[in-house]
């Protein structure tokens, strides 16, 4: 069980960072960290545990080597280097991202797919919304339920269900 990011990004390598709720963090109660690294077809687990039972929120900010990224509204500063500190805290922080919000639902494993602008997924026939009978749905976040739920992870179990992040 775990926070799985998977790249479908061709002749780019991806770099991840990610931001939740962490009541150890005394300054903002948020912890940040980043930057795995992937390339098209790899995938890596940022979190491991029942995440439903961790948070039901999480951030994340990517940005490929080409220019992409997948960001949103969350202004944090963080820094070119690895890093893993408390929201707030200073540490060598010298540029602005913003991260999105990911909601995974009450979902205990979540892998958010990231993908080029405009990509089809090949799945079961589906529409993005994880009705894709027995396959993947398509689109970009899968949770742990099957292809025929609603792409937020609430089928039975037998596949993933896509999703439009």
């Amino acid at each position: 069980m775990s926070l799985t990011f998977h790249s479908e990004y061709p002749n780019a390598t991806i770099w991840v960072a990610i931001l939740w709720y962490h009541p150890d963090c005394k300054d903002g109660n948020f912890l940040k960290t980043g930057w795995w690294s992937l390339t098209d077809g790899e995938s890596v687990d940022v979190l491991s545990g029942d995440l439903a039972w961790l948070n039901e929120y999480y951030y994340y900010y990517a940005e490929a080597s080409d220019g992409a990224v997948w960001n949103g509204p969350i202004n944090v500063q963080v820094t070119d280097n690895a890093f893993n500190a408390c929201v707030w805290d200073p540490s060598g922080d010298d540029r602005t991202v913003g991260f999105q919000l990911l909601d995974i639902g009450d979902n205990w494993s979540f892998t958010v797919n990231l993908v080029p602008a405009n990509y089809q997924q090949p799945g079961g026939g589906g529409d993005g919304w994880g009705d894709g009978d027995g396959g993947d749905g398509g689109g970009t976040t899968t949770g742990d339920g099957d292809g025929d739920g609603d792409g937020w992870g609430d089928g039975d179990g037998g596949g993933d269900d896509g999703g439009d992040d």
